[in-house]
């Protein structure tokens, strides 16, 4: 009886998280016609739309491609017209959206047909995710605390937001919580998988955004934390913590070269293992790597995907439009810019649920480690973006966060069922 009892209730956990999932899935859905192109949207599905006819990805080259490869993939089903030829090629950073105004009137007859395929795949990404933070959050804090934090997922503006639309931020957030994910069971776990599968997601992220970059930054810090809470999670003995030490560090040394592997696939190899001295950059970051020795060691990633972590990096030094805050217009980044639009552009119910997370922090002695390794993330990405970009032009630069921060505030549900 035992049995069947812990069978009917896994079978309805299940259909919980796929009627959740399901509802989210039709929410995006049946607003994919209401919305006009967005301006980024509007370089972005042309943009992936060229690289499969052409496999030249230097227009709008300032992004990876993964995710408008991946949107743009429905409308090679699709009477689309293109002329790559006028590709608009020597007009900078206007390229892109001029690319874009000669694609939409090619395509004037059919042009909101070919969004609303091209976001359906952004839609199914963001389920992909909504799974996942379910499955993370039900094995940190249970079962219960796994239903909190996907209903948190699947209600959220600023989730809803993204989930369907044909940019690099949702996608960029779906596998680098994956990513971390798998990095964690490689640590807490000890599951020789979270190696493959974290590198593999790694890669991934890395050729959607290069905000994928800070998964770096987040290893190291989960890895100096799974040493500093493995007697309380992994129930080893302190004699063992070198052995996890070294095991750590060399499925992190794995996961960098498995994800480096990746994004030199998806680039098809081209230019890769250039000198630093021979691939054009601005930016001061590889200016400073230019002046050093380092300049003609051959680097093991793509010339193209260098030239666009430079752009990018050049952008978040000197900043791109004016950022506007407040009611004022100003050149420079605010350090408080994502702190105050986080404070304004999301939901009170969450507010109030990361507040009284926070108030628990200090009590629940059980979770500290799981507390801390969900949190590291948001710290990171959140001093990036608040002290190392000139770029304040909206939420959404610190979408990664949220996924993490429902984990957090769907912990707090173990106070309740204390389990």
């Amino acid at each position: 009886m035992a049995r069947m009892d812990k069978n009917s209730r896994s079978t309805y956990v299940s259909i919980a998280v796929a009627g959740l999932l399901a509802i989210m899935a039709v929410m995006c859905i049946l607003s994919l016609r209401t919305k006009s192109a967005t301006v980024d949207e509007f370089a972005h599905l042309p943009a992936g739309y060229y690289y499969w006819k052409t496999g030249d990805f230097s227009l709008y080259g300032k992004n990876p491609p993964l995710v408008k490869l991946i949107c743009a993939l429905p409308l090679l089903a699709m009477d689309v017209a293109m002329d790559p030829d006028r590709s608009y090629a020597g007009t900078g950073d206007w390229r892109p959206w001029l690319f874009g105004t000669h694609f939409m009137r090619q395509n004037a007859d059919m042009y909101e047909d070919i969004f609303f395929a091209g976001r359906l795949p952004a839609v199914l990404l963001a389920v992909i995710l909504g799974f996942f933070v379910f499955r993370w959050g039900r094995q940190l804090y249970g079962t219960a605390a796994g239903l909190i934090s996907l209903l948190l997922y699947v209600f959220s503006p600023n989730i809803l937001a993204h989930a369907r639309l044909v940019t690099t931020d949702l996608g960029c957030t779906l596998f680098m919580f994956v990513a971390t994910y798998y990095f964690w069971r490689l640590l807490w776990k000890g599951d020789t998988k979270g190696t493959l599968w974290g590198g593999f997601s790694t890669g991934l992220a890395l050729l959607t955004k290069f905000t994928g970059a800070l998964l770096v930054p987040i290893y190291l810090g989960l890895w100096v934390l799974s040493f500093y809470f493995q007697k309380d999670l992994l129930g080893r003995e302190s004699g063992k913590k070198r052995q996890h030490l070294t095991r750590g560090a060399f499925g992190l040394f794995l996961i960098l070269v498995i994800a480096v592997a990746v994004i030199n696939v998806g680039y098809g190899f081209k230019g890769t293992f250039k000198p630093l001295a021979t691939v054009p950059h601005q930016s001061r970051l590889l200016e400073r790597l230019d002046r050093s020795p380092l300049n003609m060691i051959p680097i093991p990633l793509p010339a193209e995907y260098v030239q666009g972590f430079d752009r990018q990096k050049l952008d978040a030094e000197k900043g791109v439009f004016l950022n506007y805050l407040n009611g004022k217009l100003y050149t420079q980044g605010r350090w408080y810019y994502f702190l105050y639009a986080f404070a304004v552009k999301t939901p009170l119910a969450l507010q109030v649920g990361l507040l009284i997370a926070f108030g628990c922090l200090f009590k629940r002695n059980r979770e500290k480690a799981a507390d801390m390794l969900v949190l590291l993330p948001v710290i990171i990405v959140l001093s990036v973006f608040s002290f190392a970009n000139e770029i304040n032009v909206g939420l959404r630069y610190i979408l990664p966060v949220f996924p993490f921060l429902f984990l957090w505030a769907g912990g707090v549900t173990r106070l309740v069922t204390g389990n």
